[in-house]
């Protein structure tokens, strides 16, 4: 009596783990962020390649010609994000230095003690 009942729902749990994929509507994307944090990932990622590169090149499992194809490549990337961050960095520091009135709220240049347009006084 109680093996049909045990092999029923056995049964249900096999079928919905197997459809569970099929009933969710979204999946939850990462998104791709061209901040600080993701440049670190990059960083941290493109190091990791290159101590496996490295490590089988030491195992003899890569040819030198491969070895040091694949670390120059590496290597050129790692330049080009360090490079994109350095850009990213100046940007930041570009729109930090803006100020703006606090009684018109016109745009100011970072050396303005008067606002251009209302003349009011800049806060240091």
């Amino acid at each position: 009596m109680m093996t049909p009942f045990i092999f029923f729902l056995i049964f249900t749990l096999c079928v919905f783990l197997v459809a569970r994929p099929f009933l969710i509507d979204e999946l939850p994307y990462q998104t791709v962020e061209d901040g600080p944090s993701n440049i670190e990932q990059q960083k941290v990622n493109i190091l990791k390649q290159i101590q496996e590169v490295e490590f089988e090149h030491e195992m003899g499992i890569t040819s030198d010609d491969d070895y040091q194809r694949v670390r120059a490549d590496l290597f050129q990337e790692a330049a080009d994000l360090v490079d994109n961050s350095k850009h990213h960095l100046q940007k930041k520091n570009i729109q930090t230095e803006y100020k703006f009135c606090t009684q018109c709220s016109s745009t100011l240049d970072p050396m303005d003690k008067f606002c251009s347009s209302c003349g009011a006084k800049v806060r240091e």
